[in-house]
């Protein structure tokens, strides 16, 4: 008995010491990104979370069409600074916590081999440039909401006490107040929270399951609403979230398809090794082992699939979602092959060796590249390293009681000059898409002129947008063009 329990503790203790150097790897592949210059995603996140922070109301001052989460969770991202380098070792540190649950749900599903493999493949997935995972972008921050509540979920499964399923609600509902795009998995469990105890299925029994589920959801939607109304941005609330978004979806649906096609595939290439994993351990889950968590571990490939395919316009992010749920999938399956089937393991391993070969092929040159190149990579163009050094130059020239007025779609100007717009129309969309162009357009000019910004910056491209020749006019009277960089004209206010 003694010598069992020492082996026991040896292996907890060798798992996570590999767990341990799992992680280690993981931040140092995150690290080999944190310079890389902010995106247009990140540097509204970014400021919206800081204009939050200071008191502004979500919707009604600050402007985004996602739901409040991503406010507040830059809000407390923000507190202790919001350079490039802090952010992206912050977003690190995060997706650590994500790689930690990811081991222990494939634990759970599998063995401590399935934990450490699908813990491995989740930390180098999701950080992969193609999927800009490397940056900061919602879907890497829904990730850890996402897993620990489906982790807590698998331990109301086992332990069938209904506070796990209420923590499991609070945690999926924080996801997709994060980003939308958590729906699917938020519902998902719905259809197995019935059948957790076979033993009573009583209308009474699932009722309650499924209501210490949603409680904490519907509590969150209320208080939103409550929040919303008294600060009369209710109305703002849902223009923005559902009105514009629904216009803002349609407008871009073929767009999606096209990119979804043309981009999605040459995307999901970067993790082939894990599609091909993950299919052993998906049939074995569907057909040969059916269990309660194996059949939630293929509904959630499907939900995170679904999560992808939803309306908007298709980015490389989006897929991020996908790659937990795989990497479980993935390690379960390969642990699953070399404990059971271990001559076929080793027969498939040189295959698997050349499904890798993709990722290193596409991944290796941003991992060479300076950070600037890295992004002209990524994006295919140096628009946000030429925001960047826009940024850089006002904030040389200005003090931080200064305004300052960018009219285009880089709201990473503001945070990395950390300066403040004078207004709410953080990007020229903004103008163009309000309920009231007119009035929008009027407020725009009212806050120029009387709050007189020390710089405009003007984006190129955006000559013919609602707004563009009001501001043009301001500029004529009470500007000169000082400088331009890139795609970037500068305009200082004139001398009194």
């Amino acid at each position: 008995m003694t010598s069992l329990k020492s082996v026991i503790k040896s292996e907890i203790t060798n798992s996570y010491m590999f767990l341990g150097l799992i992680l280690v790897l993981t931040l140092i592949l995150r690290m080999s990104f944190v310079h890389e210059p902010f995106d247009r995603d990140e540097g509204t996140y970014i400021l919206l979370g800081q204009e939050v922070f200071k008191g502004a109301v979500p919707y009604r001052d600050a402007i985004e069409m996602k739901l409040p989460g991503s406010f507040y969770l830059f809000a407390l991202i923000t507190i202790f600074g919001n350079s490039v380098e802090y952010i992206r070792i912050i977003t690190a540190l995060y997706s650590l916590l994500t790689v930690t649950f990811t081991y222990l749900l494939a634990c759970t599903v599998g063995s401590r081999r399935s934990g450490l493999l699908a813990a491995l493949l989740c930390g180098i997935f999701t950080c992969g440039p193609i999927v800009q995972g490397s940056g900061s972008n919602l879907e890497v921050f829904l990730l850890l909401p996402m897993m620990a509540g489906v982790y807590l979920l698998f331990l109301g499964f086992d332990s069938r006490h209904r506070l796990y399923f209420t923590a499991s609600g609070f945690l999926l509902a924080c996801a997709v107040s994060i980003k939308t795009i958590a729906l699917p998995v938020f519902l998902l469990p719905l259809l197995f929270l019935p059948f957790v105890n076979r033993s009573s299925r009583s209308c009474r029994y699932v009722a309650w399951n499924v209501a210490w589920y949603i409680i904490p959801g519907i509590f969150m939607c209320v208080l939103l609403v409550v929040y919303l109304a008294v600060n009369g941005a209710w109305n703002d609330f849902v223009y923005w979230n559902f009105t514009f978004a629904s216009a803002y979806a349609e407008s871009s649906w073929q767009l999606f398809w096209d990119r979804l096609i043309s981009r999605g595939v040459s995307t999901a290439s970067e993790f082939l090794l894990l599609w091909i994993a993950a299919v052993p351990a998906l049939y074995w889950f569907l057909v040969k082992h059916r269990s309660p968590k194996g059949l939630f571990l293929v509904g959630l490939v499907v939900a995170t699939v679904v999560a992808v395919c939803l309306p908007g316009k298709f980015w490389p992010h989006y897929l991020i979602p996908l790659i937990p749920p795989l990497s479980i999938a993935a390690g379960v399956g390969l642990a699953t092959l070399y404990e059971n089937r271990r001559l076929l393991f080793y027969l498939l391993l040189p295959f698997l060796v050349l499904a890798l070969y993709p990722t290193i092929r596409l991944d290796y040159p941003y991992y060479t590249a300076s950070p600037e190149n890295a992004s002209v990579m990524k994006f295919g163009s140096d628009v946000f390293v030429r925001a960047a050094d826009a940024a850089r130059y006002v904030k040389e020239r200005t003090t931080p009681e200064d305004t300052i007025f960018q009219w285009g779609w880089e709201p990473e100007i503001y945070v990395i000059a950390n300066r403040r717009s004078p207004n709410r129309f953080i990007s020229h969309l903004l103008v163009a898409g309000s309920p009231d162009v007119n009035v929008a357009i009027h407020d725009l000019v009212t806050s120029v002129l009387f709050k007189r910004p020390k710089y405009i910056i003007v984006q190129s491209g955006r000559d013919n947008w609602p707004g563009s020749q009001e501001l043009s006019t301001i500029m004529t009277h009470y500007y000169h063009l000082e400088k331009t960089i890139g795609g970037y004209a500068i305009y200082r206010i004139n001398a009194s």
